[in-house]
């Protein structure tokens, strides 16, 4: 991969992000009756962005080149970068729909939330180092890893970040944190089964035994 592209494409993405989170959080704080009807058309997008980039465009990236290319890594990352920002929006502890009515969080749900988003992060970080940041992102898709976290679940990644995602979530207890849950899940959804396509393509009957004995998300699913 070119450098001079990835950090271009890095930047851009940071920026893009940073943009989308100003605009929420001035949505949330200067026009709180817009928020429903932005969390809607955002959640909306997302999920379409996350179809068709994180689904279709990788899925032909990965037949094309066996991994994905730059364009389609720029706007994946974009993806995830937007939904992660999405909570700047609706922020306040609250199950209303409107933003009345602010909740105080128990300790002990603070507490549960901390454990739960610092085991994603570590999950996260173990993962991306025991694949390799280059296999972690695409671009490498020549080795089959099926030891270490790998060999308890084929996505250690998502299921790191699906700990993330519960953690923000119950410490910001709302329809709009569970929205957002919902969307992370279908993204997950969607970008897993293009990459078990390129691996079932790439590694044949090898993949298949991986699958039958590894589950999807830690022995939820195991294969389809």
């Amino acid at each position: 991969m070119n450098k001079t592209k990835l950090a271009l494409g890095i930047t851009a993405a940071v920026g893009m992000v940073t943009a989308a989170h100003y605009f929420w959080h001035f949505i949330r704080s200067n026009h709180p009756r817009l928020v429903f009807p932005v969390f809607c058309l955002s959640v909306t997008l997302l999920a379409l962005a996350g179809y068709f980039f994180l689904g279709r465009a990788c899925r032909r990236s990965y037949e094309r080149h066996r991994r994905l290319s730059d364009l389609t890594l720029f706007l994946a990352c974009s993806a995830w970068g937007l939904f992660f920002a999405l909570p700047s929006l609706y922020g306040p502890y609250n199950w209303a729909w409107s933003l009345t009515n602010e909740v105080r969080v128990p300790g002990a749900v603070i507490l549960l939330s901390g454990l739960l988003v610092a085991a994603g992060m570590t999950g996260l970080i173990v993962a991306f180092v025991y694949l390799g940041v280059l296999r972690s992102i695409g671009q490498d898709r020549e080795l089959l890893r099926t030891t270490g976290p790998y060999g308890l679940t084929r996505n250690p990644q998502f299921t790191a970040g699906a700990l993330v995602v519960l953690g923000m979530a119950i410490l910001r207890p709302s329809w709009y944190a569970a929205g957002w849950a919902a969307l992370f899940v279908f993204l997950a959804r969607v970008m897993v089964g293009a990459e078990e396509e390129h691996l079932k393509r790439i590694f044949g009957k090898e993949y298949e035994r991986y699958s039958a004995r590894t589950p999807r998300f830690v022995g939820l699913v195991r294969d389809g």
